[in-house]
């Protein structure tokens, strides 16, 4: 039903590629599913590196918008910090 529903009048035509790579026994029944998502991870995840500089650049791209609170702005901060300390990011310093 997923791979159905998918476009396949767009410049990529994702719906009509899937049906030319997998066949139908891989896209019905049993781990079907898990065949999905692994084509689709294989055509639009982004691999790990460009994640992790997506997401530094994220951070060190944070500044407090104009009219934001300081606690939403360090809410952000925060939350952007540690999803880059995640990607490897090292510590900043103390000060």
């Amino acid at each position: 039903m997923l791979a159905l529903s998918l476009p396949n009048h767009e410049a990529n035509d994702i719906g009509e590629r899937i049906f030319q790579e997998l066949s139908i026994t891989e896209l019905e029944g049993e781990g079907s599913a898990e065949n999905y998502w692994k084509y689709m991870d294989g055509q639009f995840k982004k691999d790990d590196m460009l994640q992790m500089c997506d997401t530094i650049k994220a951070f060190t791209l944070c500044r407090r918008k104009e009219n934001q609170h300081i606690k939403d702005y360090i809410n952000e901060f925060d939350s952007l910090y540690m999803k880059a300390k995640k990607k490897g990011l090292s510590n900043l310093p103390a000060e």
